[in-house]
């Protein structure tokens, strides 16, 4: 973001501003401590793999059988194997380099810096009746020109944010587990986290920042020494759903209704500016104020 705007999360801006050669209409904004900090999830990931052995991390799997042989013997699991830098110059440095939301109804489209600002990434979401056409699959090929469709009467902003997408792109499923909750993460010497426990929409930007915190909380249960035998592994295990499921499965509701909160698809609320910005705030701040060790201290007081 650019320096003289640190501690800016998101700028939420009117997506029907209809003159281009001025900014969009800023309705409301959302701060907090650290402000918005992107970056590139693989190489993100290039970088975590680093710290564990090679024969430890598995990417691309999907699991098809666990298998628990007794309460002293292995767990087996078995798996099925099988725009960026003329960005600044199209749409001004504020627009380029610091993280925006166009708000509309049944749409929104967000824009934010990743790679130090070498990239600006654009996620354009529009609600749709249609039928995923392959529930296997959580991504299927389209084109810009459908993008520019599905936001026809958006203002100009949008229309120019949209008409630098490569002309080939991907439409991405938004699935969550709202309806369809885990009744619990552990089960035995076998745990959940992340997305196979608590699958959420992606509008609080927070579901990777979630697994992460399950990773802190379990990495605190397993290395205390009474975790270190089946029956202390069983307790563990427990102790880690009964603290991170209620926070959890919160966020997969709140993404859910935040969603519909940025798409005026509310029946309480609608396109009220100032009540989709009180209630915005109020839900981020439950989850940015979430604190590490406030949670390894609460799971350890159950287990």
């Amino acid at each position: 973001m650019s320096e003289g705007r640190k501690g800016l999360y998101f700028d939420f801006l009117d997506g029907f501003h209809k003159n281009s050669s001025e900014p969009s209409k800023v309705l409301f904004s959302l701060h907090n401590d650290e402000g918005s900090n992107s970056v590139h999830r693989a190489h993100f990931l290039d970088e975590m793999v680093k710290f564990v052995p090679n024969d430890i991390a598995a990417f691309c799997k999907r699991v098809e059988i666990v298998e628990e042989s007794d309460d002293q013997g292995p767990v087996t699991l078995y798996f099925a194997d099988g725009i960026k830098s003329h960005a600044i110059a199209e749409l001004g440095e504020d627009m380029a380099v610091n993280s925006k939301m166009h708000l509309g109804p049944d749409g929104h489209i967000l824009t934010f810096p990743v790679d130090k600002g070498k990239t600006m990434n654009v996620v354009a979401f529009a609600t749709t009746t249609k039928e995923w056409p392959d529930i296997h699959k959580s991504t299927c090929a389209s084109t810009k020109q459908d993008a520019l469709n599905d936001f026809t009467g958006w203002g100009e902003n949008v229309t120019h944010i949209l008409s630098l997408l490569d002309e080939d792109v991907d439409i991405w499923a938004i699935f969550d587990m709202l309806d369809h909750p885990a009744s619990t993460y552990a089960k035995g010497r076998k745990v959940i986290i992340g997305d196979a426990a608590h699958a959420t929409s992606p509008h609080h930007g927070s579901g990777a920042g979630f697994a992460i915190e399950d990773s802190a909380v379990l990495a605190g249960l397993l290395a205390t020494p009474a975790a270190k035998t089946p029956r202390g592994l069983r307790a563990a295990f427990k102790a880690f759903d009964l603290c991170r499921r209620p926070r959890t499965q919160w966020l997969v509701a709140s993404s859910r209704r935040t969603g519909e909160l940025y798409e005026q698809q509310t029946q309480d609320i609608g396109a009220d500016v100032e009540k989709i910005a009180a209630e915005a705030h109020e839900r981020f701040e439950k989850i940015w104020q979430g604190g590490i060790k406030q949670m390894t201290t609460e799971v350890m007081d159950k287990f």
